[in-house]
């Protein structure tokens, strides 16, 4: 798994490649997302377009991050998501979490158009 973090504007678009598993490769995308946090980037755009395999443990690294980015106001936009993913979010029923874009420019646009995702901790 390859990962590629680079700022747009008050965006951050997280652009992973190949298989996103347990162990080495969920351990840098963790690594990666909480430095983001930390410094408060919290408008995340991932790009998964090179994504060929996601495990339960990357699903629970991108509720945590979802959790953590929205506490401060912040969101992430799936952008390039094929089906599998699409329908994987469906049956987690996490897909109304995040935005859903096909292009770059569309991603960048739903932080200033959507509201913020609900509160997870309002719940």
């Amino acid at each position: 798994m390859d990962i590629d973090v680079k700022p747009k504007g008050a965006v951050t678009v997280i652009r992973v490649s190949g298989r996103i598993v347990d162990g080495k490769p969920a351990e840098l995308l963790q690594d990666a997302l909480r430095k983001l946090v930390r410094a408060q980037h919290v408008k995340t755009v991932f790009d998964f377009e090179e994504v060929t395999y996601l495990d339960s443990l990357a699903i629970g690294i991108l509720v945590s991050h979802y959790v953590s980015v929205s506490l401060l106001g912040g969101g992430i936009v799936l952008l390039k998501a094929d089906d599998k993913v699409e329908e994987l979010m469906k049956i987690t029923q996490l897909s109304d979490r995040f935005g859903w874009a096909t292009e770059l420019d569309e991603a960048i646009l739903w932080f200033d158009r959507e509201p913020p995702p609900p509160n997870p901790s309002a719940s």
